[in-house]
């Protein structure tokens, strides 16, 4: 019975009344817990095909055992990102530099686009997961935007000390078209500028105008220098 009344309001044009076919804010919290759950299941399963073939085939390309390791760490990555306790920046330390060529690695297989990493191995207050973040969304963000003028595009990341802030630099650039002066921030740097904030560091954006490509550069406190021979990280 009720159903046929909410069926008639709908094509009276009357809106169906508020309470009747809207979960309650727990049974949504529930259905994103399952669904985040459901998304852990499943990259679990292609955390384990990626594995089994990388065993199951031991004559692989050197470059193809290299390219299904670092999309086993993206899944990674991302499962963590779908726990509960994802993102706790909070007491951690990380290498940046580390994770800067992980990221430069993967981005640079998955778009093309040369993705060139330099700097010595820094250590940065802040998660991993975190700062996997910034830098996974800098790096796209640039990736496609060197696209844009053929295959010519690059991408340059480098990690440096600050030594008067005893802070880390992150610069992220392209040369791609950059920005006008009516350049509006998309979704991914709002979403970097709130993780950078979170992680106690501060993003510039140099728009690049003329054709000249863009840098963003993250500044984040430091913690010093672990030994540089630890993860240098310099990509082709």
């Amino acid at each position: 019975m009720e159903q046929g009344r909410n069926s008639l309001a709908r094509r009276a044009g009357r809106a169906t009344p508020p309470d009747d076919d809207r979960r309650t804010a727990p049974d949504r919290r529930f259905t994103r817990r399952g669904a985040a759950h459901d998304a852990r299941l499943a990259l679990a399963t292609v955390r384990a095909l990626l594995a089994t073939q990388l065993e199951r085939d031991p004559a692989l390309p050197d470059d193809t055992v290299a390219c299904l390791r670092d999309a086993s760490f993206e899944v990674d990555r991302l499962a963590l990102l779908l726990a509960p306790d994802a993102g706790d920046a909070r007491d951690r330390i990380c290498d940046v530099a580390a994770i800067a060529r992980d990221v430069a690695r993967a981005h640079q297989a998955a778009s093309g686009v040369p993705v060139h990493c330099l700097g010595r191995a820094t250590l940065a207050a802040g998660d991993a997961l975190t700062m996997w973040r910034v830098l996974a969304n800098l790096v796209d963000n640039a990736c496609r935007a060197a696209t844009t003028v053929g295959g010519a595009g690059s991408v340059t990341v480098v990690v440096s000390t600050d030594d008067a802030r005893s802070g880390v630099v992150v610069d992220v650039a392209d040369t791609g078209p950059g920005f006008g002066s009516g350049w509006v921030p998309g979704v991914g740097i709002d979403v970097v500028t709130c993780l950078v904030e979170e992680l106690g560091g501060s993003l510039d954006v140099d728009r690049g105008t003329g054709g000249t490509g863009t840098r963003v550069r993250i500044e984040l406190p430091g913690v010093g220098d672990v030994s540089p021979a630890a993860s240098d990280c310099v990509t082709a």
